[in-house]
């Protein structure tokens, strides 16, 4: 769990995508960043002139590079490796082929749903897991949905027969809760033992950007904990996955 809440607290402190402008039309500015970029339909976008760097003139060490503002533009329309953007505002400098873009990141908000079973309820084995890993990413800094307002969404789409595990699904739960990233997942019983397998989906778009399986023991009374031990595995979209150590 530790291990899971430190992978999610980096990817909320990577750096935010940056391009350039390709092409400058009458009505529209193209940038070379498209949908691997992260871009979507009505993002602000901002716009920087890299006029050089500053240099010490007695050592010759790059002190700072000068790279002011100079518009904002918000994007229109996105493609692959392409988007198409408009000017918000005046134009008090006028825009160059190879200027810089940058896109503004943004807040990583999760919403953690209990892991459920194959039939889709939840016993309390995924209430504790998904408790074990709110503390982690609230430990992390990491913002979480309030477990009342998840509940009520959770309440409506079980009400509507979803399948929480399922990635369109995910996608629902976090428009409705304001969340950018769902942890979500299920947990298959194993005789003695069980498995339990979460991932975490971007909201924006329906891309699962990390995938974890682990080994759990299940007790007499029907609950489960984490086996730790070197049977458990993992893996991720977004790092290696040796990285992990299981969910202990």
């Amino acid at each position: 769990v530790p291990v899971l809440g430190r992978k999610l607290s980096l990817m909320s402190s990577r750096a935010p995508a940056k391009g350039k402008i390709a092409k400058i039309s009458p009505q529209l500015i193209y940038l070379n960043l498209g949908e691997s970029s992260g871009v979507a339909v009505g993002q602000k976008v901002q716009v920087y002139r890299n006029e050089g760097d500053i240099v010490d003139p007695d050592t010759g060490k790059v002190l700072a590079t000068e790279r002011p503002k100079i518009a904002e533009l918000e994007i229109t329309e996105v493609n692959e490796n392409v988007s198409k953007a408009k000017l918000l505002g005046d134009l008090e400098v006028k825009l160059q082929v190879g200027d810089e873009v940058e896109l503004p990141q943004p807040r990583l908000v999760v919403a953690v749903c209990p892991p459920s079973s194959d039939d889709g309820s939840v016993n309390d084995a995924g209430i504790s897991l998904a408790e074990e890993l709110t503390t982690a990413l609230v430990q992390r800094k990491v913002s979480v949905v309030e477990r009342s307002a998840l509940e009520m969404v959770l309440a409506e789409l079980l009400a509507q027969n979803t399948v929480l595990f399922d990635e369109s699904s995910a996608q629902k739960l976090g428009k409705l809760t304001g969340a950018t990233m769902v942890l979500t997942g299920k947990v298959v019983a194993e005789k003695s033992s069980a498995k339990v397998h979460l991932r975490v989906v971007d909201v924006s778009s329906g891309e699962i950007v990390m995938a974890i399986s682990s080994s759990i023991k299940s007790t007499p009374s029907g609950s489960s904990e984490n086996a730790g031990n070197p049977n458990s595995s993992t893996r991720s979209n977004s790092s290696s996955g040796k990285d992990f150590d299981g969910l202990g």
